[in-house]
C-alpha cells in the first residue's frame, strides 16, 4: 500500500501545469477554430495540441492549454480586426505583435504568430479529430525537437 501511495505521488509531483478535460480542450479548440475560421486565417496546431493528435491518433486532447500557430504571411489588417472584434466580447485577450492569449471555459488558448520560415509549416500534415481537420507541423518529429525555438 505505501508503494502505491508513493508511485501515486510521484506521479502528481512530475506533472507541470494544469491538464484539462478532454471535453474542455475540445471547447476551447472549437472556439478558436471558428474565431480563425471567420477572419479567414489558415493555421497549425501547435505544442502539446498537435502531439495529443499525432499519438492519439485523432482520438483525445491532452494538455494544458490549446496551442495554435499562424504564420505571418496569413496575418493581414482585415484579419485581425476580425480576430480583435471576437475576442473583445468576452474573452478578456491579451494581444500583442506576437499573437494573442485568451481564456475560454477555463481553457488558456495560445495563439502564436510565427515570424521566421520554418521547413515545418511548409507543407503541413493533416490530423482528423472529431469532424474536424487539424494541421500539424511536417515532419512533426523534428518540429517536436525544436518547438521551443520557434519564433
Amino acid at each position: 500500500m505505501n508503494k502505491q501511495k508513493e508511485s501515486t505521488s510521484k506521479t502528481k509531483k512530475s506533472m507541470t501545469g494544469h491538464s484539462f478535460r478532454e471535453d474542455e480542450l475540445r471547447n476551447a479548440l472549437y472556439d478558436i477554430d471558428d474565431i480563425l475560421g471567420r477572419g479567414l486565417c489558415n493555421y497549425v496546431l501547435l505544442m502539446e495540441t498537435a502531439k495529443s493528435l499525432v499519438e492519439g491518433e485523432g482520438q483525445n486532447l491532452k494538455g494544458d492549454g490549446i496551442y495554435i500557430g499562424v504564420l505571418k504571411k496569413n496575418i493581414t489588417e482585415s484579419n485581425m480586426n476580425t480576430f480583435k472584434f471576437y475576442l473583445s466580447e468576452s474573452r478578456d485577450p491579451m494581444i500583442t505583435d506576437d499573437g494573442f492569449d485568451y481564456t475560454w471555459g477555463g481553457v488558456p488558448v495560445h495563439v502564436k504568430i510565427i515570424k521566421r520560415n520554418y521547413k515545418y509549416f511548409d507543407y503541413p500534415d493533416t490530423r482528423f479529430y472529431m469532424a474536424g481537420e487539424y494541421k500539424i507541423p511536417n515532419p512533426f518529429s523534428e518540429y517536436w525537437k525544436a518547438r521551443y525555438l520557434i519564433r
